[in-house]
């Protein structure tokens, strides 16, 4: 269509094959100059923690979660099932896990978790002080 339309008023010779093949051409060229470009992530030891949940077994009919949190550069995990994810009981969870561990991080990552962010900004990191 375009070819049609745009190109052959224009005096352009080829055929739709050869425009589809110089289109691709500039986009390889243009994807070439703006791909993003992703640095690697050196955690420090002792430096940053992770949890997250885990669908848990169902026990006596009722389904159960295991919070799961481990520490970078560590092969220490912390795995404490709960019968649900609310913020207190999050919040215990974390207290444990720092009780555990025997320290606490400078950062503790988690995912877009709803029951610890309350409120926040779009786009912007939550962290717990």
């Amino acid at each position: 269509m375009v070819h049609e339309n745009h190109l052959v008023p224009m005096g352009f010779r080829g055929d739709e094959r050869t425009t589809r093949r110089a289109v691709a051409k500039a986009k390889e060229a243009y994807d070439l100059g703006h791909r993003r470009t992703y640095r690697p992530w050196v955690p420090e030891p002792g430096m940053w923690a992770q949890y997250d949940w885990a669908k848990g077994p169902v026990v006596c009919g009722r389904s159960s979660s295991l919070f799961c949190a481990w520490v970078a550069w560590s092969r220490f995990r912390v795995v404490i099932p709960t019968w649900g994810r609310t913020l207190p009981t999050t919040l215990a969870c974390i207290d444990a896990m720092l009780r555990r561990f025997g320290t606490a991080p400078t950062y503790l990552l988690t995912d877009n978790e709803r029951v610890v962010t309350t409120t926040g900004w779009p786009g912007l990191p939550f962290a717990i002080p």
